[in-house]
């Protein structure tokens, strides 16, 4: 009977030594565990892929949590665990190879790998570059041009009353000729500035055409129109805008159009880099008949 008891005692002591050395192990296994997680700046390690903590952050800013107070233990547990799910998940899919066979995973994928190699190309802007554009690119900037008309109708197509018109413009002005020679017309040209449209509507294209190739104060050559001749004067127009003033109405368009012409290239010069760095066979596509 008492050996009996001994060879209990023996067991419990065998057990519990045994418990200690298993909790020990799990202890161990886990300050292992953290130190690792700690050394990799990370949150969890799924199937040798780690969660960082930078995503971990940022995957709680996706979901417009703008405060998490660090005490709250149930929602980090709760958030840690949705990732945790989400990679599992995103490793199923990239074992089952989705990403080969499903379109809209490839373009999600792609769109993402865009994203992130623009990102790389965010440096920032100096006024010199922006200018630099601007003047490179200025007639992608010109205002629809617009212009003060001022009309001499002669209602006459005599060649020496044309000439007795002209005659008078070089000597007193085309303002005093018109009190002199001008006849009304049937309808009012607007005294203020107009754009090739309204001036389309008024006095025809083909008219319209030439008199927007002229500048400020210039005077037309005789235009036959109906039963006489029109003299044009340019007396305003809106290209006087200063093109520093220009640039900076549109400074928001330009930055823009700026960026995106330095992101186009950064993107040709990765592509042309990844397909130097590839090994790509294809077919010739021969589109000629046999």
């Amino acid at each position: 009977m008492f050996r009996f008891i001994n060879n209990i005692n023996y067991l419990f002591v065998f057990a519990l030594i045994i418990g200690v050395l298993l909790i020990s192990q799990e202890l161990f296994q886990s300050k292992s565990s953290n130190q690792y997680l700690r050394q990799q700046n990370a949150v969890a390690l799924v199937n040798d892929m780690t969660i960082s903590e930078d995503q971990y952050i940022k995957y709680i800013s996706t979901l417009g949590i703008d405060v998490i107070d660090e005490n709250d233990e149930e929602l980090l547990e709760i958030v840690l665990e949705k990732m945790i799910e989400e990679e599992l998940l995103l490793q199923k899919g990239i074992e089952l190879e989705l990403h080969k066979f499903d379109i809209q995973i490839r373009k999600a994928i792609i769109q993402q790998v865009i994203n992130s190699v623009l990102l790389q190309n965010e440096e920032e802007v100096t006024e010199k570059e922006l200018r630099e554009y601007y003047e490179n690119n200025k007639n992608k900037y010109q205002l629809n041009k617009l212009i003060h008309l001022d009309i001499i109708f002669l209602n006459s197509q005599r060649e020496e009353d044309i000439n007795l018109l002209l005659e008078a413009i070089r000597t007193i002005g085309f303002a005093e000729s018109k009190k002199q020679f001008h006849q009304e017309l049937f309808f009012s040209i607007p005294d203020r500035l107009i754009s090739i449209k309204d001036c389309n509507q008024l006095l025809g294209k083909n008219i319209c055409k030439d008199v927007f190739r002229l500048n400020l104060n210039n005077i037309s050559n005789p235009i036959r129109y109906e039963s006489g001749f029109l003299i044009i004067q340019i007396r305003n127009t809106n290209s006087d805008i200063v093109n520093n003033d220009l640039f900076k109405k549109l400074y928001d368009k330009i930055l823009f159009d700026f960026k995106n012409s330095e992101d186009d290239k950064y993107f040709k010069d990765y592509i042309q880099y990844l397909r130097e760095n590839a090994n790509i066979k294809r077919y010739d596509l021969d589109v000629k008949s046999n």
